[in-house]
């Protein structure tokens, strides 16, 4: 069994059930969910069996903390490619500031807040699985909504032509 250090007890289960877990996800993320059980768990993880079921008692137990552990990291990165997003404007005054060409700023800040939002309604998307792609779910129309941003006022593909003439210029 792999040593955990800890300073304390509470630090130590802590350590240990983030291990646990760690281990799902990655069973979760190459063969489903179908390889998520606590013996292959306890396995990648290094831990006894015995260990997997002090924290999760059942499988589906494990396979719930899997899940919300994927939905809590899907979360974080949408957060942040939305506070990125979220101002462009204030994004390309700051590059104008800086000396930037204003052309190739706002061509940057456009294509960096399309492609923000396609990948994070990409992931949306990919969370309600199948019923993602059925009209009148909002997630459909979301995606969308956001593919047709990387296409109006200019491509990107065009808008990054623009970047790079400007750098070799």
């Amino acid at each position: 069994m792999p040593k955990i250090d800890a300073p304390t007890v509470v630090e130590h289960h802590a350590r240990r059930r983030a291990a646990i877990v760690s281990a799902a996800v990655d069973l979760l993320g190459a063969d489903g969910a179908g390889a998520v059980t606590p013996a292959a768990v306890a396995a990648v993880a290094g831990l006894a069996r015995s260990s997997v079921y002090l924290y999760y008692p059942s499988t589906g137990a494990l396979v719930g903390a899997a899940v919300e552990e994927v939905f809590r990291r899907a979360l974080a990165d949408l957060t942040e490619a939305m506070a990125g997003a979220r101002t462009p404007e204030a994004r390309v005054t700051a590059y104008v500031d800086a000396g930037i060409d204003a052309a190739m700023a706002s061509s940057m800040a456009k294509c960096f807040a399309s492609d923000a939002a396609v990948a994070q309604a990409s992931n949306a998307v990919q969370i309600f699985g199948g019923s993602g792609f059925i009209r009148g779910y909002e997630v459909e129309r979301l995606y969308r909504d956001a593919k047709i941003t990387q296409i109006y006022e200019g491509t990107n593909q065009i808008q990054r032509v623009i970047i790079a003439r400007k750098l070799l210029e």
